[in-house]
Order: structure tokens, then C-alpha cells, then sequence
């Protein structure tokens, strides 16, 4: 009799304990957005790309490429290093700086919207070459005269380990002109 109060107690028990245990979900942390404001966005982003703009400069005039990776990434990367070979094997070096007259956004969603972080940024900028020339290999000036202005499409990515933005492509852009 024991024997089956003891059976009887027991199914009365597992029966009235739930089988699988609760489980409470783990608040997670909403993804955060790159830059608060449009403003700290558009800042971030003039402030890198002066700072590519910076360093193609040196390059072109000292033919090293070796800080570049600080400022660009990808296509722009690429780009840029052929280009500053291809200087080196024609013998030109750059003087002056060029100088990034206006700056303005595309779509910089992805600066400030979380889910779209991944996303490169994209801008219009018109650079300026006034202050620059290029000399060939006997020093003589090899820039053509007149507008020295271009309109470019400039996209920026986020670099997580450098935590800056880095420069991912720049083109000529054929639209309406931004200069």
C-alpha cells in the first residue's frame, strides 16, 4: 500500500510541475547609429575625405603610398595606389594641394540610421586643383590651363578597427555640377 501511495504522490507532483522550465528573454541592446545628428554625420565625413585628399597629395608628390590605407579602403584604395604608380613611371610629382571647395550629401543614411551602418555613405564634392602642379620628369609643368575645378561622387564606409571613416570610391561624377 505504501509502495502505491508513494507512486500516487509522485505522478500528483510531476504532474503539477511545469516539464519545461520558463524561459525570460534577455533584453537586447538596440543597435546604436554611427553619429547622432545629420550634422556630427556630414562633419565626420568632410573631415575623412580632406583627410584622403590630404594624403593623395603627399603621395603624389613623394610617391609613397604606404599611409594610405589609414584614409582609404577598397576601390579608392586600389585606384589611388595605380595612380600614384602610374606618376612614378611617368616621371610627374605634384606640388600644391587640392583643396575641397564644396561638400555635400547623397545618402548618408547610413551614418546615422543603425540598421544601415554597413551601407557606404555617399556624397558630391567639387575639388578644386587651382594650387596644384604637376611637373614631368625635367620639371616642367605638364597641367593644362583652364577649369581646375571637378565635380566628384565620393562614398565613405565605416571602419570598425580604425573607428573612422575611410574613403571606399571616388569618380567623377557627370551629372549636374556640383562646382
Amino acid at each position: 500500500m505504501r509502495i502505491i501511495a508513494l507512486m500516487a504522490l509522485t505522478l500528483l507532483l510531476t504532474g503539477c510541475v511545469p516539464s519545461d522550465p520558463v524561459v525570460t528573454p534577455v533584453p537586447v541592446p538596440s543597435a546604436t547609429p554611427l553619429f547622432a545628428t545629420d550634422a556630427d554625420a556630414l562633419k565626420a565625413a568632410e573631415d575623412a575625405y580632406a583627410a584622403y585628399e590630404n594624403q593623395l597629395d603627399a603621395d603624389f608628390a613623394t610617391y609613397d603610398t604606404s599611409e594610405l590605407a589609414k584614409f582609404a579602403s577598397a576601390e579608392a584604395l586600389a585606384k589611388a595606389k595605380t595612380a600614384v604608380e602610374k606618376f612614378k613611371s611617368d616621371g610627374q610629382r605634384q606640388s600644391g594641394s587640392t583643396v575641397i571647395s564644396k561638400f555635400q550629401p547623397e545618402d548618408m543614411s547610413s551614418l546615422t540610421n543603425a540598421r544601415e551602418s554597413a551601407s557606404p555613405a555617399s556624397f558630391y564634392s567639387c575639388l578644386d586643383f587651382t594650387g596644384v602642379n604637376v611637373t614631368d620628369a625635367a620639371g616642367n609643368s605638364v597641367v593644362r590651363s583652364g577649369g581646375r575645378q571637378y565635380s566628384m561622387e565620393v562614398s565613405l564606409v565605416w571602419n570598425a578597427p580604425l573607428r573612422k571613416l575611410l574613403v571606399s570610391s571616388e569618380e567623377v561624377w557627370s551629372g549636374k555640377s556640383v562646382c
